[in-house]
């Protein structure tokens, strides 16, 4: 990848680190005791807690976010469906890091939603998720992991 593609990419997971946990902060003072932390099948409340539960958010997303990063910087620790070789072990530790640079954000915008949303909701601005967050999640998720897989196979047939 581009050093200066690398960087654009990581500038939407640094957006998505901070708003969510900026979005909390903001809020703070308005936030009743009790806020939604847990949404069911179509996306509505189904379990409050104490307001100072959505803390855990930020701290799990800054955890993600490092970890993220470091198996960026090291793909060779990655855990492969295929042996690198010679002939395609750059190409191979690019594809996963193209694959881990992509699920970073998207777990990062997600975090970061759901630290919206349980705010907004909260507050009474919205409902909940609303019924289209499982779906979209899943197909962010998993599209990446499928392109990395179907990619991966084809340059280890290729570069046998």
């Amino acid at each position: 990848m581009p050093k200066e593609e690398s960087k654009l990419w990581e500038i939407f997971a640094i957006a998505g680190l901070i708003f969510g946990p900026l979005t909390v902060a903001m809020s703070w003072q308005e936030l009743p005791s009790q806020i939604p932390m847990h949404f069911g099948f179509f996306g509505n409340p189904d379990y409050w807690a104490a307001k100072e539960s959505i803390l855990f958010l930020p701290v799990f997303s800054v955890a993600t976010y490092r970890l993220f990063s470091f198996a960026q910087k090291h793909p060779e620790r990655s855990n492969l469906p295929w042996k690198p070789t010679d002939v395609n072990r750059t190409e191979m530790f690019a594809l996963v890091t193209r694959l881990l640079t992509t699920l970073k954000i998207v777990v990062l915008v997600m975090l970061s939603y759901l630290q919206w949303a349980i705010v907004n909701v909260a507050l009474g601005h919205v409902s909940g998720l609303g019924v289209w967050f499982g779906p979209v999640v899943l197909i962010a998720t998993f599209s990446p992991i499928v392109v990395f897989l179907i990619s991966g196979r084809k340059l280890n047939a290729v570069k046998q």
